[in-house]
């Protein structure tokens, strides 16, 4: 419009409809400068914390010294949080049960989860969806598999996984997949999250390197508007050893020791709550370097200024038993989901296993799960599958960890689900598709049909005495 109003007024030759012009031109450029930044902000929205739904899910007196919007900013800016001044809670909505964040100190239902998923609409690449075929460990298994050492082709369809997830290949750093995500977890009657977490700058084999860190903390912003806890799930990494577990124990008090929905226990004979800390393939660590950390926990004499968190240690072998209970640990978890697969994965074992940790007086997590399969992965493992046999395995294992809470008076019990987002394992309880090529629920369940026997096991895990 104002080019051909300038070409008008040219052609008039008048001088003052010429200066009429250029301010109407003036005009013009700054609604677009307005419009372009207005698509800028928008485009953006994704990755922000939408303080409208912060209102909604916070009660009008949750506050001491802060309104929303300054504690939302005090979310999204600071690395220390004051757990007094941002005391935040989930208020009773459609979606779900009123939870104190952060309180995971009584019975808990808690599910393993998994941000290391990316495409490249949102990261530039694929990470994890396009997981490499793996190899069994002798060459005359590998040559019956000629796919072994290619990847997968998601871009054709094509993901590492048996089932295929109803939202299709997303990324972990979708802020609206993630609120998907926590929306369902919440709806299921699950209260806290186990959350997939390396240090920053390190990832797993197949992930994208670089700073996973700030993933973390988006999620526990996220997960602090819609009113769940978030405890983590050490993963291994090169160089990991005893002192370096420390370092990120460390770490997580400092940065995000006050934040409103990181989930904390109090450790026996403590009134402490720290942050609740599951350790993958602790196993991996001799048990002298564990007992030299976590022991000195209790003497005082490991050199630490504002650390600790309550330990569970991974059951793999009975022999951990003892191992785990010497070392220090203040818990134990069997996290696989395929039975038989681990001495401690075994249902059948599992009431002797809480009857040690009572003797103990420490905590006994089981896991379980809806079923198993990575032969998207690793086609040599059939033998470890399980048959979800349209929820009948998981109800099966759930039956086993609901006799341990007859078992484990001593403790406010705690279930673990392996998973909500596994999918390379076929472990997941995220919906699923019917698709030509995967698995489905079959014809019993719909696609979120482990969704709702979790909420039912939630139930049930709460209301027993």
């Amino acid at each position: 419009f104002w080019i051909m109003n300038q070409r008008r007024l040219r052609s008039r030759g008048n001088s003052s409809n010429k200066i009429c012009g250029n301010i109407y031109g003036v005009i013009c450029a700054s609604t677009v400068v307005l419009v372009l930044f207005h698509v800028f902000l928008v485009s953006n929205l994704d990755d922000k914390v939408d303080n409208s739904q912060v209102k909604a899910a916070i009660p009008d007196n949750s506050f001491s010294d802060f309104d929303v919007l300054e504690n939302m900013e005090k979310l999204n800016n600071d690395d220390n949080f004051d757990e007094n001044d941002v005391n935040v809670h989930a208020s009773k909505n459609t979606k779900g049960a009123a939870t104190k964040l952060g309180g995971c100190e009584g019975r808990s239902v808690q599910v393993f989860y998994y941000a290391w998923w990316a495409n490249p609409d949102k990261d530039g690449q694929w990470s994890h969806w396009d997981h490499v075929v793996l190899p069994h460990w002798t060459d005359s298994v590998n040559k019956k598999y000629p796919l072994i050492g290619t990847r997968h082709r998601p871009e054709n369809g094509d993901i590492a996984a048996r089932f295929y997830p109803e939202l299709g290949p997303y990324s972990s750093a979708s802020t609206s997949i993630v609120r998907e995500h926590l929306w369902q977890m919440k709806d299921a009657g699950i209260d806290t999250v186990v959350y997939s977490w390396y240090p920053a700058g390190m990832s797993d084999d197949n992930g994208i390197s670089g700073n996973p860190d700030a993933l973390f903390h988006s999620f526990l912003n996220e997960a602090a508007i819609i009113g769940l806890s978030v405890a983590l799930h050490f993963e291994p990494y090169n160089g990991r050893d005893a002192d370096s577990v420390w370092k990120d124990v460390e770490y997580i008090n400092r940065k995000y020791g006050n934040h409103p929905s990181l989930c904390k226990r109090k450790r026996l004979n403590s009134q402490q709550a720290v942050p609740l800390v599951y350790v993958y393939d602790s196993y991996h660590i001799s048990p002298a370097e564990w007992k030299r950390v976590l022991r000195d926990r209790v003497t005082g004499n490991y050199l630490r200024s504002m650390t600790d968190a309550f330990m569970v240690g991974l059951l793999v072998e009975k022999q951990h038993l003892s191992v785990l209970a010497d070392s220090g640990f203040d818990g134990m978890f069997t996290y696989f989901a395929s039975s038989g697969f681990t001495w401690g994965s075994t249902p059948s074992n599992w009431d002797s296993i809480a009857t040690f940790c009572v003797k103990k007086d420490i905590l006994f997590i089981p896991s379980i799960g809806p079923g198993y399969d990575d032969t998207g992965v690793r086609p040599w493992n059939a033998r470890n599958s399980k048959n979800r046999n349209r929820g009948l395995y998981y109800k099966e294992m759930y039956k086993y960890a609901l006799s341990t809470l007859k078992i484990q008076t001593n403790v406010q019990p705690v279930l673990s689900i392996t998973s909500y987002n596994e999918w390379h394992e076929g472990t997941q309880i995220e919906p699923a598709v019917t698709r030509q090529g995967y698995l489905d629920y079959g014809l019993d369940l719909s696609p979120h049909g482990y969704l709702q026997l979790t909420k039912e096991f939630s139930q049930k895990w709460h209301d027993l005495r």
